[in-house]
């Protein structure tokens, strides 16, 4: 009987199917996501867009953040107006006991506002969840940063902001706690 759980184990290792803790890198879930997110530049933070808004406005960029507020575009009903706080991620989802997958840094680049086409989920219902925002950056309105977006959210539990602190690019990892659930 041993013998044919190793084969089982080896046969399922070679087709690449995970068995126990693993990562991989993220790069989204549909077909659609999955070419926006090969599309977006990742290395063009909301920084650097402030400083020279009109420079990146034909460019789409991948964000992660946490959503701050939602609600229906006063305007436009069929959008709405997505305030997120930007933080850092190395785009690695981890695989393993714990529920969180995205070790999001409690570090970022502050608040940027999406306008984004609406979803059948209440827009109060999107506070707390984490989001990859592809971004098409508007400009500037009154000192906060607005741009036109596609968003996918997470629920709460699928990212944690308490495991890992680090700033652009990985500088200045510090591991704050093991993650165990």
């Amino acid at each position: 009987m041993s013998h044919r759980l190793i084969l089982l184990a080896a046969f399922l290792l070679s087709i690449g199917c995970p068995v126990g803790p693993s990562s991989k890198a993220y790069r989204g879930d549909s077909q659609a996501e999955q070419q926006l997110f090969e599309q977006a530049r990742r290395d063009v933070y909301p920084d650097d867009v402030r400083k020279a808004p009109d420079d990146y406005r034909k460019l789409t960029l991948a964000w992660p953040g946490i959503v701050i507020s939602a609600e229906v575009d006063e305007d436009r009903p069929q959008f709405q107006t997505v305030v997120v706080e930007h933080h850092y991620w190395d785009w690695i989802e981890d695989h393993s006991i714990q529920k969180a997958k995205a070790f999001l840094s409690p570090r970022g680049e502050g608040r940027f506002v999406c306008h984004a086409e609406r979803r059948a989920i209440a827009p109060e219902a999107l506070v707390a969840a984490m989001t990859v925002a592809y971004v098409r950056p508007l400009g500037m309105k009154d000192q906060t940063l607005h741009a036109a977006c596609i968003m996918r959210f997470f629920p709460s539990d699928w990212y944690a902001t308490d495991v890992m602190e680090y700033g652009r690019d990985g500088q200045g990892l510090k591991v704050l706690r093991v993650p165990m659930k």
